[in-house]
């Protein structure tokens, strides 16, 4: 039996030595090809087991995901684009946001708001001219009419618009006459709006012209078609000047409103 194993293949005859010298029948069927068989099935359930497992198949070892690795390097930026077109030339400031009057401040709209001449002369106080008193006094033109068309709207009757990043705001100049010692504060009164303008000192009939204060689109942006008075307000009596004189009645009118103008300007951040 030795001489016939030494011509089997080394592996072989190592497997048939161990087996072939186990005792009982119960082994009589381990021939080498069978042994073979065998070990291939082995290997083949060994691997489906390892590839299940990788894979997750049917719960087997399913296994968890790894931590987050470090983030790359920055890569090199890009190339520069190519240059855009170059855009048409831009206004000057004047023509862009008005006539400048001050630190931030340009003026660019005004309009006449009330003028003596559109006053009938039987209207006003009977002889062309529209005197003023304590209490307030609507203005009239023509045939007495009091009512102005949106006088300070913006984007009405050729206000412009705001500009981008400015305020808005509004003056009155006004041609009036102001009766010496007749103290208070001539005011001119758009809707519920009160424009202040300064004393001046002369017969109340004596024009001359002045600058209101400023009121801001917070102020009066609010008003539409409204009406205009004037009157003295806060009204002291400072003298002799402003009567009242024997058989005159109250005394002397406080003034003569002649022309108003509206000057509208938008003020920029400096």
């Amino acid at each position: 039996m030795y001489q016939h194993l030494t011509k089997l293949p080394l592996a072989a005859a190592a497997i048939v030595v161990g087996f072939g010298f186990m005792p009982g029948s119960a082994y009589a069927d381990h021939t080498v090809d069978h042994v073979v068989e065998n070990l291939k099935g082995g290997l083949g359930a060994l691997e489906e087991r390892v590839w299940n497992c990788e894979q997750g198949i049917g719960g087997a070892c399913p296994g968890t995901t790894g931590p987050q690795g470090e983030p790359g390097p920055q890569g090199e930026p890009g190339p520069q684009g190519v240059q855009g077109k170059i855009g048409p030339p831009g206004l000057s400031v004047e023509q862009q946001i008005g006539t400048k009057v001050g630190p931030g401040l340009y003026d660019v709209h005004s309009r006449v708001l009330w003028d003596i001449g559109w006053m009938e002369p039987e209207f006003g106080d009977g002889n062309g001219k529209f005197t003023y008193w304590e209490e307030p006094e609507s203005l009239v033109y023509g045939y007495g009419r009091t009512t102005f068309l949106a006088p300070l709207k913006t984007g009405a009757y050729g206000i412009p618009a705001v500009q981008a990043g400015a305020t808005r705001m509004v003056r009155l100049y006004v041609n009036y006459g102001h009766q010496w010692e007749c103290g208070g504060t001539v005011t001119v009164r758009i809707g519920d709006v009160d424009f202040s303008l300064p004393d001046i000192s002369g017969f109340y009939g004596d024009m001359a012209a002045n600058w209101s204060d400023f009121k801001t689109e917070a102020e009066y942006g609010h008003l539409v078609h409204t009406g205009i008075q004037v009157f003295m307000k806060d009204f002291v009596y400072e003298g002799g000047q402003c009567g009242p004189f024997p058989g005159t009645g109250p005394g002397r009118p406080k003034g003569v409103m002649y022309r108003i103008e509206a000057h509208f300007y938008d003020q920029f951040p400096e």
